[in-house]
């Protein structure tokens, strides 16, 4: 499986588990509805929630790699040279982390004004009319907003492509 393939196929799978889930929690089971598919909101809230949990790891990780860095400065028993190499792999590793931090903060800004935006197209359109144009609002638009706050994670974030 190619991982472009992979970015697409995991947020499609949340989807219908979400969908289904959604189903199951209902007190009563009725037949398919509309508003069973209007997962955008679910969508940008996972998004947000995976940014804030990577966050806290790339934070881990980078306090890893100072502290690493710290013992090997106080390591007599390593040579100057080598120091100098595993020196220059942590600063790399350390690089790659900076860059997924800014590309998280950017992802996460994103899907929170995903978020506001879903919110607020459900906000407007659940009121009035029940029209095929409502319908098509909130069930294509909003959840392609909050389809995308995933993919932009998987695919950008965490560098599957």
């Amino acid at each position: 499986m190619t991982p472009l393939l992979a970015g697409f196929l995991v947020p499609s799978l949340f989807l219908f588990v979400g969908l289904f889930g959604k189903k199951l929690i209902e007190p009563e089971w009725q037949s398919w509805e509309w508003a069973d598919w209007y997962l955008g909101i679910e969508f940008t809230l996972a998004a947000i929630t995976a940014c804030a949990l990577n966050g806290c790891d790339l934070y881990k990780s980078g306090k890893r790699i100072e502290e690493k860095i710290a013992t090997l400065s106080h390591d007599e028993t390593v040579s100057a040279e080598k120091k100098q190499t595993i020196a220059h792999a942590y600063a790399k590793e350390q690089t790659e982390i900076s860059s997924e931090k800014d590309r998280n903060i950017i992802c996460l800004a994103l899907s929170f004004i995903a978020f506001l935006y879903v919110g607020t197209v459900h906000k407007k359109w659940a009121v009035g009319e029940d029209g095929w144009k409502k319908k098509a609002k909130l069930g294509i638009e909003a959840n392609v907003y909050g389809y995308v706050a995933s993919v932009v994670y998987l695919l950008w974030v965490k560098g599957i492509w």
